[in-house]
């Protein structure tokens, strides 16, 4: 249909510029969905990489909690204070519940480091190959902008134009040798 629709334009500019409008159309939806896959792994890269340091950076302030704590506990039984009413200290409250949060931390993002490597297994990469694959989309992306670019010249329009022009003019050529009483 589409095609019948461009052989029915006679005028070869319409017909170039409609047939260089539809294909930069096609062409700039292949390099969105192109570079939405290139977004996608590189975000997951990025993601991961970020998880990988927060949670390296959680462990290590884990052990200074801890050492805080262990040093309140101490205290506290250096002054002759009985287990059960450490919770009466603020000081051992707060050493516990910032190991409590820090915990907490290091659980919520190994969660999330699970999420996404189960994203990456799924797409069949691992991290660091994601990162070389979204470059590989990107640079496919920016092939079809440049080509979508090329569609939108006036020269490629003109050259199209031209060619349409003898393609007409053959046709109409080849209508009149052949008429319709036969």
């Amino acid at each position: 249909p589409d095609e019948m629709k461009l052989d029915l334009i006679r005028d070869p500019i319409r017909k170039a510029r409609l047939s260089l409008l539809e294909e930069g159309q096609k062409v700039k939806k292949k390099a969105r969905e192109i570079q939405s896959l290139a977004l996608t792994y590189a975000g997951l890269a990025e993601d991961h990489g970020k998880l990988v340091d927060d949670i390296d950076y959680y462990e290590n302030s884990l052990k200074e909690e801890e050492e805080d704590l262990q040093k309140e506990i101490a205290e506290l039984k250096s002054r002759g204070i009985e287990k059960k009413d450490f919770e009466d200290n603020y000081h051992y409250r707060s050493a516990k519940d910032s190991v409590a949060r820090v915990k907490k931390s290091i659980a919520d993002s190994k969660k999330k480091l699970e999420r996404i490597e189960y994203q990456l297994k799924a797409k069949g990469v691992s991290a660091n190959e994601a990162l070389k694959e979204s470059e590989k989309f990107q640079a496919q992306a920016d092939k079809f902008h440049e080509q979508a670019a090329e569609f939108a010249n006036p020269e490629t329009q003109k050259k199209l134009a031209e060619k349409f022009a003898k393609e007409i003019a053959l046709r109409e050529k080849e209508r009149v040798k052949t008429p319709l009483d036969q």
